[in-house]
């Protein structure tokens, strides 16, 4: 039977250690099964790329951080490994749930608020375009 859900300190030790002495091998699977984990591949590799591996950062994201993660938003959506890359240390999971649980609402609220000003300015008459602009050099310029 797999186990699933949380992992205890035993088991990041355990494959923590292993990869760390032998490395990662063939298989996801067959390190399970060596280290009698009772997890699935799957769930090792998972475990060690997004959580155990070395040079991975844990701590919150800086403002340069979640500046970089809403420039390469605009610029590719949500292509979260394209992104991360520009963050050294920060993996696409850790990227993709930041921005969804702390920087999507603000924003795409940002965004909405910028583009219903730009709407607002267009529609909005300046001084220069009222009853005085009946001239035909001063139509071609609205």
């Amino acid at each position: 039977m797999v186990k699933k859900g949380k992992w205890s300190r035993e088991e990041d030790d355990l494959l923590k250690k292993h990869i760390e002495k032998y490395g990662i091998g063939r298989s996801w699977q067959a390190l399970a099964e060596t280290l009698g984990l009772q997890r699935c591949g799957r769930g090792c590799r998972a475990r060690w790329l997004n959580y155990l591996r070395p040079g991975l950062k844990h701590g919150n994201f800086t403002p340069a951080e979640e500046s970089i993660i809403c420039e390469m938003y605009s610029k590719r959506g949500s292509c979260w490994s394209v992104i991360a890359a520009q963050l050294p240390g920060r993996t696409d999971l850790a990227v993709k749930n930041y921005w969804n649980g702390t920087i999507s609402k603000r924003f795409h609220w940002a965004s909405s608020a910028a583009a219903a000003r730009r709407r607002r300015s267009v529609h909005r008459p300046s001084s220069s375009t009222t009853s005085d602009a009946t001239k035909p050099e001063e139509l071609a310029l609205v």
